[in-house]
């Protein structure tokens, strides 16, 4: 008898990146699997066509609607739902499932501990509401899954007595054509991700001024592919626009705003290296998708992101000026490195294959399942 599983897929109706990436690589995981029964409430292809909590022109609006309607969702609509269905798992990509106790399995995904290990990066009265939903999403049958072991030892202190584990998410590139090109002129670094303060974004601008003032010859520019942090106590945006200003560097670094996929692949495809100095992350999708266009990768020394890059990153000092423009500099004039680089981007690709993925899934829930 094939294991009957959903996938919450409500928060694909506002992810743009990395919960949304994991989602479309999860179900497509879950398919594959010939033992699983997989359907998606709310309906997959329903909420991609859904505009309206994406339209930009009614921010205020927009965000309102989407809190009281996924409040709503997770709440009220989810499990009255679920109770009509025989289901064996339902999994939650968005770190919280309803309060109520459930009969199937929750599977109850966390990407990160950033909740806990910034607070004041975020709205003090949101984050109280939203750590004790977390909290009480746990409640009856559950596990947490988290999405590298980097990331379950910052979760386990926090959860000591929820059964945890971890699974390594696949990366399977789709890039659709957007049918326009963007085009940058010349070489350039690159980074891809929302202008958030973790993303150190200011500190990059700062050593790539460095890297100019400090070595002669070729000077990529730094294209920085993105748009404003997802909330106001997240955003980075002015900061970096001002960092931008202050070391001179209009005509040296571009900020495209955000881009369709297509547009990004093209990016990945010119670029000379990808550059990731983030503070903090749970797994790093961008080091893959660098990989996968044969990109060397400069990452900060983030226990996530070193979990990821392996021996097929540099890793430069977090907040070291000097070592992040001297590895940069590096990858310009050292042909060698950046081709070693790559064989060994393309090598590691292959422990992130949509079969490991689903193996290792089967693998939990089966595990599980068994235990009741």
């Amino acid at each position: 008898m094939k294991m009957k599983i959903i996938v919450d897929t409500h928060d694909l109706y506002v992810a743009k990146t990395g919960i949304r990436t994991y989602i479309t690589e999860l179900i497509a995981a879950l398919e594959s699997i010939e033992s699983v029964e997989l359907s998606c409430l709310p309906n997959y292809e329903k909420v991609l066509s859904c505009y309206f909590f994406r339209r930009q022109d009614v921010k205020v609006i927009r965000a309102i609607c989407f809190h009281i309607y996924s409040f709503l969702w997770k709440q009220v609509i989810l499990p009255t739902l679920l109770a009509f269905r025989k289901v064996d798992v339902v999994i939650f990509p968005d770190y919280y499932a309803p309060l109520w106790k459930l009969k199937p399995l929750k599977v109850v995904v966390f990407h990160d501990a950033f909740f806990w290990q910034s607070p004041q990066d975020y709205n003090p009265t949101w984050l109280l509401y939203f750590k004790a939903a977390i909290t009480n999403g746990l409640r009856g049958k559950s596990i947490i899954l988290t999405v590298s072991s980097t990331s379950l030892k910052m979760i386990k202190p926090l959860y000591p007595n929820n059964r945890i584990t971890y699974c390594l998410t696949s990366f399977s590139p789709e890039f659709r054509s957007s049918g326009v090109n963007y085009e940058i002129e010349g070489e350039y670094f690159l980074h891809v991700g929302v202008f958030e303060k973790r993303k150190n974004l200011t500190f990059l601008i700062a050593a790539y001024a460095h890297l100019l003032r400090s070595f002669d010859g070729r000077s990529p520019k730094l294209v920085l592919v993105g748009s404003h942090g997802p909330k106001k106590d997240l955003d980075d945006s002015e900061a970096i626009y001002d960092a931008i200003r202050y070391h001179q560097l209009q005509g040296q670094v571009v900020c495209t705003g955000f881009l369709e996929e297509g547009q990004v692949s093209e990016l990945y495809k010119g670029a000379i290296a990808y550059l990731f100095p983030s503070k903090n992350e749970g797994f790093g999708i961008p080091i893959l998708e660098a990989f996968y266009f044969g990109l060397p990768v400069i990452i900060s020394n983030q226990e996530a992101l070193k979990e990821i890059g392996g021996d097929a990153v540099m890793v430069a000092e977090l907040g070291n000026i000097d070592k992040w423009s001297e590895s940069m500099h590096q990858l310009i004039v050292n042909d060698k490195l950046r081709d070693t680089l790559r064989v060994k981007g393309k090598e590691r690709l292959q422990l992130f294959s949509r079969e490991a993925f689903a193996t290792r899934m089967q693998e939990i829930f089966q595990n599980e399942m068994d235990k009741e």
